[in-house]
């Protein structure tokens, strides 16, 4: 968390930076429905409360949200105040609303939202004076789908300009743990299991060392990075870290933060699920293996990549109707079934391997985060042993500015390293 060995130079820098890219933040359009995040728990470092003068807030809300004199009960209201608060603040960040659930089974005990100590009855409350008094927008209304449960919909909220005053110079107080007991995740696994420690200790003492590497630098949303795999240990792989969060698609917000009070650059692969996948079947693609498809169907690139992202993340060719039925509704990515029909043409015109090969509707997708995953612990090694800190964001690395040729010379070392060592095993 926060420690005082924090030089004031750089703590300057981040809040004069975290102030102007807020700015930019709260002159964007609200998310797309599609966007919204279930909420986490944040902690904000000691200076970042003092500068954001939370406790003033929290004193002035908490009457009007909680009318019972009973210490335990003010208390309860104050917590979860407090949680929300933070919520919807990470959540400009991100550009994505802030789900809440309306359903009572949600805050049940043993369910997530009550065993992070939220209650229906209080989180209402809340929410409705934070829209009251300005502090909060709603979104999308919550809804239960009485037809198909899994249909419903979570109420979306958005932090507002007022909010966000109290919070403008605060990106850098927004941290979360870097000690973990482990740090690697295994999602769906069969009965829940957990595998056995001696199939992956030696990466797990890699990033072990790698965050208390990183322990002693600063960035926005400091926190530890994890490798997490989904049903077994060859499917995902993929790095992760708070840091990523940070919106960066439809405004270059993450990109313009700063590491150790420098400007920071992000070196990546372009397209590498293609780039990979072809390579490990001996196949060429153009430096934009994008430019002949968009040129062919009019498409954007960005709705030619969220195409890729979804062929590439279906599991099986059943998943494919599903996925075109899905686009009779709106999306991010602006994909509709004809175009997505198109796309699927183009790219096995230009790239007939893709085809021959059924690199689609294969799980591709999760074995290539598996490979970006191998990738990313050889770049921690080299930067432990090279002291040059960066960040893993997925296909790419942040970075000093100032590293930044000597990253992507290490970026393209292991990527060529990992190919092969991954075609030989094949």
């Amino acid at each position: 968390m926060y420690t005082p060995t924090k030089p004031e130079k750089i703590a300057l820098l981040e809040e004069e930076n975290s102030r102007l890219l807020t700015a930019q933040l709260l002159n964007q359009e609200l998310p797309h429905n599609d966007d919204s995040t279930a909420i986490q728990l944040y902690k904000v470092s000691d200076v970042g409360l003092r500068k954001s003068q939370i406790g003033r807030l929290l004193d002035e809300l908490l009457p009007l949200v909680c009318k019972s004199e009973e210490k335990a009960h003010r208390d309860l209201f104050r917590q979860n105040l407090r949680h929300i608060l933070f919520a919807l603040v990470a959540c400009v960040y991100k550009q994505e609303w802030l789900a809440l659930s309306i359903r009572d089974v949600h805050y049940k005990s043993d369910e997530r939202l009550g065993k992070l100590g939220f209650s229906r009855r209080r989180v209402k409350r809340i929410m409705d004076v934070l829209i009251a008094e300005g502090y909060a927008t709603l979104g999308r209304a919550g809804y239960k789908h009485w037809g198909d449960p899994s249909l419903s919909k979570c109420s979306q909220f958005f932090a507002t300009p007022r909010l966000m005053e109290y919070f403008a110079g605060c990106l850098y107080e927004f941290q979360s743990e870097m000690a973990l007991e482990s740090y690697h995740v295994f999602n769906d696994f069969p009965d829940g299991s957990i595998p056995k420690l001696e199939l992956y200790a030696e990466n797990e003492a890699l990033l072990k060392e790698y965050n208390q590497f990183m322990q002693e630098h600063w960035w926005a949303k400091k926190g530890a990075t994890t490798r997490s795999f989904s049903q077994n240990l060859h499917r995902g792989g993929r790095l992760n870290n708070s840091f990523q969060t940070i919106v960066n698609r439809r405004l270059p917000i993450r990109e313009n933060t700063l590491l150790d009070g420098e400007r920071m650059a992000e070196p990546d692969f372009s397209a590498n699920h293609l780039r990979l996948s072809a390579a490990l079947l001996g196949e060429q693609m153009p430096d934009d293996p994008y430019d002949l498809i968009t040129e062919a169907t009019g498409a954007t690139r960005q709705q030619a990549k969220g195409f890729i992202t979804r062929v590439l993340g279906c599991k099986n060719i059943g998943q494919k109707g599903g996925q075109i039925k899905s686009l009779f509704q709106s999306n991010r990515d602006e994909l509709t079934a004809d175009l997505y029909r198109s796309l699927l043409s183009a790219f096995y015109k230009e790239y007939s391997w893709l085809e021959s090969q059924e690199v689609f509707y294969n799980d591709t997708g999760a074995r290539m985060q598996l490979l970006e995953g191998e990738i990313g612990l050889k770049m921690f090694r080299w930067a432990i042993d090279t002291n040059t800190p960066l960040i893993s964001v997925h296909d790419s690395y942040a970075c000093k500015w100032y590293h930044e040729q000597q990253v992507w010379g290490a970026m393209q070392t292991f990527w060529t390293e990992v190919v092969n060592e991954n075609r030989n095993k094949n």
